[in-house]
């Protein structure tokens, strides 16, 4: 009797113990931030309708949420329109709040990610971005890049890139990435010099 009270106890508080995991996960798994919970939450808070502080709130949430994906869901996001209408929304004032939130640990993650990758995955994204590069260039010859970002701000995101680049990236991340960075000098002295 005794045993099998001891028994029940047990079962009891190992089932109890896996009801309070299995919450525990749950409540984990709805809080986890994926590339469409941020787009949705772009969506769903227009930021040209807010007030000066909810514009702060919402770039710091938006920060937050864009901080906690990995490198891979950010480059799934690198197209989205409602992204870039939400950052060319943004004030100088809320941009560089932004960069502040978010560029370092940007590009640490791009870099890191970078030496984690296959020679063949890196030259693949490379070429993909220099493609897309020319392709921008071409279409925006009229200093679009310029127009979405002030130079103040253009200067910080080339100085953590490069600042990342150097201390981040292992050698052969540092030579498959030479031309893209040789690529986005010229396009950012030409804009710099029209």
């Amino acid at each position: 009797m005794r045993h099998r009270r001891t028994w029940i106890i047990g079962l009891l508080s190992l089932a109890a113990v896996w009801a309070v995991a299995l919450t525990g996960m749950a409540i984990a798994r709805s809080r986890q931030v994926t590339p469409e919970k941020v787009i949705a939450f772009v969506n769903d808070n227009p930021l040209k309708e807010k007030s000066p502080q909810d514009r702060e709130k919402f770039v710091r949430e938006l920060a937050d949420k864009v901080n906690r994906l990995s490198f891979e869901q950010r480059q799934q996001m690198r197209d989205d329109k409602p992204l870039w209408q939400a950052f060319e929304q943004m004030n100088d004032t809320e941009r560089k709040l932004w960069l502040d939130l978010t560029l370092s640990r940007s590009v640490k993650k791009m870099m890191l990610a970078f030496n984690d990758m296959s020679p063949s995955k890196r030259k693949e994204l490379v070429d993909e971005a220099l493609q897309n590069m020319k392709k921008n260039q071409r279409r925006n010859g009229d200093g679009e890049l310029g127009k979405r970002v002030n130079d103040e701000n253009m200067k910080r995101i080339v100085d953590e890139g490069m600042k990342a680049f150097m201390t981040d990236a292992n050698a052969a991340t540092k030579i498959d990435l030479q031309p893209l960075i040789e690529q986005m000098q010229r396009v950012l002295q030409m804009e710099r010099n029209p």
